[in-house]
């Protein structure tokens, strides 16, 4: 089951088991795309830490979407 794309305005579904949308997810810069999936397979170790990079991710696409 696709899950929306968290990213503000944007329409699009992301694949199951993915955090955005493919267009989105390539605007994440690359040190947070590698920290998403990095503490994406620790997840149960620590949540806090994959929830961490993923707002950060989510957050640095929202704000180049808005210009800044």
């Amino acid at each position: 089951m696709a899950n929306p794309c968290p990213v503000k305005g944007c329409t699009a579904d992301a694949k199951p088991g993915k955090l955005m949308c493919w267009p989105h997810w390539r605007r994440v810069p690359k040190a947070l795309n590698r920290a998403v999936f990095d503490t994406y397979f620790t997840i149960r170790i620590d949540p806090e830490a994959y929830r961490q990079a993923r707002d950060a991710a989510i957050l640095a696409v929202n704000a180049k979407e808005a210009g800044e």
